[in-house]
């Protein structure tokens, strides 16, 4: 993780700091339905003191981050008008649902955006993203729904695996509980064959993941044409790294960033007669109405382009599970998160536009 300096003198009493700051003009995310639970834990997944370390301490911090970024950057007052309110909701495809306490989270996109193609604004990117997509990670999961003989009040109690759970032989049962249901399950049948494959490839790819990543289920929009309607193909699962985004507009300007910072370094290589041979050929192509190469390449891709949009984020990083789990315990984890993903909200991420779609097919 890339560290940042700290403005001024450190101060002396954190908890204060911690307040003082987060009144500033970053809104803080909020997730309704783990608010009201957060003094229990999220029956079946976490236990209070593991919710409240892998949401609520590392949200604090990473806002606390992001402002110092924001304060330090040469570009900081249009880093700030990413949170000036606005009356249209720029993403409301990545949203929980577009209602008012999400906007912390449409503003995030906001500054990701703008972030994404500029190397010198690269931790407030890191900063922002990793609350974007901590955010999405928490928001997907609810309190276990079958817990038998258990109240709302009571505590989650878990048992870390040890050593031995590494030989451990899998599981061969193919039942389980929690299926998503409805369209959404239609469609992860049709493009992973049963919610068994399915279930088995997400947790599995999670499990690969031995650093800091996430695991995303996510659908590809398609634009063939710049002005056509969007096509929606078929569910996906990719994993992110560290501070990845599984938004492919967004990768793409980093891209096309860094594209575009080697051609400046390499234009300024060039001899003087290489420039001349360029602007000769500048010349004949403005004549003609023909793009170069590069030019007709990227125009192409433009209108080709697609997107991920993600419906359902898991976040395999140590730190998601080594509070409650342990060492051994990531397996344990990932069975349990299953149990404890809100379908309901996942589909809801779905876009109204594709639910059309599926529907007249």
């Amino acid at each position: 993780m890339l560290r940042v300096s700290v403005l001024g003198k450190r101060c002396l009493m954190p908890s204060l700091c911690i307040q003082k700051r987060l009144k500033s003009y970053i809104p803080i995310p909020t997730i309704p339905h783990i608010d009201s639970i957060k003094d229990n834990g999220i029956k079946g997944l976490y236990s209070e003191k593991g919710l409240n370390t892998v949401w609520y301490k590392k949200l604090e911090k990473n806002v606390i981050s992001l402002e110092e970024c924001i304060e330090e950057s040469n570009n900081s007052d249009n880093l700030k008008s990413s949170f000036i309110d606005k009356h249209t909701n720029t993403n409301s495809s990545l949203s929980l649902d577009l209602t008012e306490i999400n906007n912390p989270i449409n503003k995030l996109y906001t500054l990701l955006n703008k972030t994404a193609k500029n190397v010198e604004d690269y931790a407030v990117f890191c900063f922002a993203s990793q609350i974007y997509n901590d955010y999405f990670a928490i928001s997907s999961v609810g309190p276990k729904r079958f817990v038998e003989n258990s109240s709302s009040s009571s505590s989650f109690n878990i048992n870390k695996p040890d050593e031995n759970s590494i030989f451990e032989s899998p599981s061969m049962d193919l039942s389980f509980q929690n299926e998503p249901i409805g369209q959404l399950e239609t469609w992860i049948t049709e493009s992973f064959g049963s919610i068994v494959e399915f279930r088995t490839h997400l947790l599995n790819t999670n499990l690969a993941i031995k650093g800091n990543g996430y695991t995303w289920l996510v659908i590809q929009k398609r634009h063939q044409k710049r002005d056509s309607f969007p096509i929606y193909e078929n569910l996906y699962i990719v994993n992110t790294y560290n501070s990845g985004t599984p938004n492919a507009k967004i990768t793409e300007g980093q891209l096309f960033s860094v594209k575009h910072q080697i051609d400046d370094l390499k234009e300024k290589e060039k001899t003087k007669q290489d420039k001349i041979d360029q602007q000769e050929e500048r010349e004949r192509l403005l004549i003609t109405n023909l793009p170069t190469l590069e030019e007709a390449k990227e125009q192409v891709h433009l209108e080709n382009s697609f997107e991920y949009i993600p419906l359902l984020a898991i976040n395999g990083s140590p730190s998601a599970y080594l509070p409650d789990y342990g060492v051994f315990g990531k397996k344990m984890y990932l069975n349990n998160l299953w149990d404890c993903i809100d379908w309901e909200i996942v589909s809801n991420r779905i876009p109204e536009d594709a639910r059309k779609t599926t529907d007249t097919q």
